[in-house]
């Protein structure tokens, strides 16, 4: 099984935004922990989807456990509303 900097470099090339991934209390979780599944998508989710929906559909079934910041390239956390074409296009 991956190691969380692993899921989150997938996570970067197939959606083109970066994440971090939490524990459930909002601490920060190690790069190099392992036992976490693969980022199993192939293409990246519809422009037109909020942060949140893609949060709902492509991270928390698979990653239990686990909460995810979408965040700018600044390091600046994405509202759950940003649709996921202008987190995209800040990435320019």
């Amino acid at each position: 099984m991956p190691k969380v900097k692993f899921v989150e470099n997938k996570i970067r090339r197939i959606e083109g935004f970066e994440v971090k991934i939490r524990h459930r209390d909002g601490k920060d979780v190690r790069s190099d922990m392992e036992g976490l599944p693969t980022y199993d998508f192939e293409r990246a989710a519809n422009s037109a989807i909020s942060v949140s929906d893609w949060i709902d559909s492509r991270f928390n079934p698979y990653f239990a456990g686990f909460n995810i910041e979408v965040v700018y390239p600044n390091g600046e956390k994405v509202h759950g509303a940003t649709k996921l074409g202008n987190v995209r296009e800040s990435y320019g």
